[in-house]
């Protein structure tokens, strides 16, 4: 899970550290899938949270396959401030909110 700064999309060092690992995950193991799913907080309207949200999924997705991951194995979805990790009312639970999490999963065999 990546974290982000209010209003921003952009990767910072440590994010792309976090982001690194997941492509070591992915390039182990050719069967597994990730969704890149971004999340912002609950401030500003659902129209100004989703495109955010869905920005910060594409960062991921585009440093993603800058390590080699190859695009065809990732699906962006992006939840807006639908789907808080922390619902209250705080800086801190902002903080936590705006984020992006990659979800693996196994492609099953034909």
């Amino acid at each position: 899970m990546t974290r982000f700064s209010t209003g921003d999309a952009a990767l910072s060092k440590a994010q792309l550290l976090q982001v690194q690992r997941a492509a070591k995950r992915l390039s182990a193991d050719a069967a597994l899938r990730a969704t890149v799913r971004g999340h912002a907080d609950r401030r500003g309207s659902e129209s100004e949270n989703t495109p955010l949200s869905e920005a910060r999924a594409q960062m991921v997705v585009k440093a993603l396959t800058a390590m080699g991951i190859a695009a065809d194995r990732m699906e962006v979805d992006s939840a807006g401030s639908q789907a808080p990790l922390d619902p209250a009312n705080s800086p801190a639970a902002y903080a936590r909110n705006r984020r992006v999490e990659i979800l693996f999963q196994r492609k099953e065999a034909p």
